[in-house]
C-alpha cells in the first residue's frame, strides 16, 4: 500500500521548499558578497601594509645611503687631514731649509762685499805701485841707469 501525501500539503511542501531554496540561494549570496567585501578589504589591507613596508625599506635604502655618503665623506676628510698634515710639516721643513740657505746667502754675501773691498783697495795698491814704478823707470832712464842691468844683476845676487 503506498501512502499518497495529500496535495494541499505537497503544494505546501513545494512551496516551502522553494523558500528554503531561495533561502539558501539568498544566503549563498549574501555569504558570497560578505566573502568577496571581506576579501576586497583584506587586499586594501594587505596593499596598505605592502605600501608601509615599502616605505619603510626606501626610507632605510635612504639612511643607508645618506650613511654609506657620511662614511665616505668621512674617510675623505680623514685622508685630507693627512694630507694637510703633511703637507704642514713639508712646509715648517722647507722653512727651516730657506732659514737656513739664507743664513748662508748672508755669509756668503758679507765674504762677497769683503772680497769686493779687498779687490778694490789692491787695485788701488796697484795702480799706485804701477804708477810709482813708472815714476821710477822714468827717472832711472833720466839717470841714465840701465833698468835691465840692474835687474839682472839683483837676480845673480839672489840666486848665490
Amino acid at each position: 500500500r503506498l501512502f499518497t501525501i495529500p496535495r494541499p500539503s505537497m503544494e505546501l511542501v513545494t512551496t516551502e521548499y522553494a523558500k528554503l531554496q531561495e533561502s539558501i540561494e539568498d544566503l549563498g549570496t549574501m555569504i558570497s558578497g560578505s566573502l568577496e567585501r571581506q576579501r576586497e578589504e583584506m587586499q586594501r589591507s594587505h596593499k596598505t601594509k605592502l605600501r608601509k613596508v615599502q616605505i619603510e625599506v626606501d626610507n632605510l635604502r635612504l639612511e643607508k645611503n645618506r650613511l654609506e655618503e657620511s662614511i665616505a665623506r668621512n674617510e675623505r676628510a680623514c685622508l685630507l687631514e693627512k694630507e694637510r698634515d703633511w703637507y704642514k710639516k713639508e712646509a715648517l721643513h722647507l722653512d727651516k731649509v730657506l732659514e737656513q740657505t739664507k743664513a748662508k746667502h748672508r755669509d756668503v754675501m758679507e765674504k762677497f762685499d769683503e772680497c769686493e773691498q779687498d779687490r778694490s783697495f789692491l787695485k788701488e795698491q796697484v795702480e799706485k805701485v804701477t804708477k810709482q814704478n813708472w815714476i821710477m823707470t822714468k827717472k832711472l832712464k833720466e839717470l841714465g841707469v840701465d833698468l835691465k842691468c840692474l835687474l839682472a844683476e839683483k837676480t845673480e845676487e839672489g840666486n848665490k
